[in-house]
């Protein structure tokens, strides 16, 4: 089978949040299609049909890890080598009988059965729960005023309100600004920051683990240090034309003079 590398590169905090967003919902289109083929191949394979739907299986399979590595390496910055598909004019079921006899199409089924969903699932909360809190930890003098806003309002319908930000430290009583309630708020603001960071460190490792298990599972293990080491391009050889009597001539007068 042939492969070709993509070249490891720099990763991006965007790519990094974009990849985990998306790893839902393609982990969800990965485990319905799998989960559904598989079933179908099992349970039609003693009347022969399941062997076409198991085919069909293994294509869409190799179709999956394709898409699965070009995100790795689009928004991670991973390089993977990425299997070609097979050729075109080989039978059916010379077809069939490599995708059995290829490592990479059971660990594909396993990738999407059993990995790909609940890392996703992890990933999706993480990634949508602690950018979120970080900004609203940051904006929390902005959450409070604006707290103060609604309450206003509802004491100027009659409605008596109070907001517990934070049980027995920041509260807003009846519209009523406190500035020690306020100058409180800004304390939270480095907790904001600080979580930005932490959560960008935690949500950069899980994706790079989420980038090591594809590798693992989807991808040929050949030329595995190449794809995980500096990109170094070859040098390509020089062509270096053919001496002629006449070139052979010029050089000697030349060496002559020096």
């Amino acid at each position: 089978m042939k492969i070709y590398d993509h070249p490891t590169r720099k990763h991006s905090i965007a790519g990094t949040y974009t990849f985990l967003f998306l790893s839902l919902p393609f982990a969800l289109l990965y485990f319905i299609i799998t989960v559904t083929l598989f079933s179908l191949s099992l349970g039609t394979m003693v009347i022969w049909i399941g062997l076409p739907i198991l085919l069909l299986l293994f294509v869409l399979l190799h179709g999956f890890a394709l898409l699965e590595c070009s995100l790795v390496h689009n928004l991670l910055g991973i390089g993977l080598p990425i299997p070609r598909p097979l050729e075109s004019s080989i039978s059916l079921r010379l077809r069939f009988v490599r995708y059995l006899q290829d490592p990479l199409s059971w660990t594909r089924l396993i990738y999407m059965l059993v990995v790909k969903l609940p890392l996703s699932i992890v990933s999706f909360t993480l990634v949508l729960v602690l950018p979120l809190l970080s900004v609203v930890l940051t904006l929390f003098p902005l959450a409070y005023l604006l707290n103060l806003f609604i309450n206003g309002i509802l004491l100027l319908n009659h409605i008596p309100s109070q907001t517990i930000l934070i049980p027995f430290f920041i509260e807003v009583h009846q519209a009523t600004f406190e500035p020690l309630m306020f100058a409180r708020c800004f304390l939270i603001v480095p907790v904001g920051v600080l979580l930005w960071f932490v959560s960008n460190w935690l949500l950069g490792g899980l994706a790079h683990v989420s980038g090591l298990l594809a590798y693992a599972l989807l991808a040929p293990e050949q030329q595995a240090e190449a794809t995980f080491s500096p990109f170094r391009p070859q040098m390509e050889a020089t062509y270096v034309p053919p001496m002629t009597p006449q070139s052979q001539a010029a050089r000697s007068e030349m060496a002559s003079y020096d």
